[in-house]
C-alpha cells in the first residue's frame, strides 16, 4: 500500500482513511492499540482475548484436519 498522508488536527487527532480501516477490519468506535517504536507509531486492532483464542483455535483446527487427512498419519497408525 502506498503511503497516505494526514494532517494532525486540534487535540492531536488523526483521521484513519477508510481504506486503512477496511484493511484492518476496524469499525467506528472500536479500540485500537498504539505502539511507539523507534519514532514510529504502529496502530493495530485491539482484540479481546476471546477473539485471539478463537482465531488460534480455528488455525489449529485447520492444521489438525490437515494432519488427520495426511498419508503420514494414516501410515504411521498401522506401523
Amino acid at each position: 500500500m502506498d503511503p497516505i498522508f494526514e494532517r494532525i488536527k486540534t487535540g492531536g487527532e488523526i483521521e484513519l482513511p477508510r481504506e486503512i480501516m477496511k484493511s484492518l477490519h476496524l469499525e467506528i468506535g472500536e479500540e485500537v492499540e498504539l505502539i511507539l517504536k523507534d519514532r514510529t507509531v504502529l496502530i493495530k486492532p485491539r482484540r479481546s482475548i476471546v477473539d485471539e483464542i478463537t482465531g488460534a483455535i480455528v488455525l489449529d483446527q485447520k492444521t489438525a484436519e490437515e494432519i488427520i487427512d495426511s498419508k503420514e498419519l494414516t501410515m504411521s497408525m498401522w506401523d
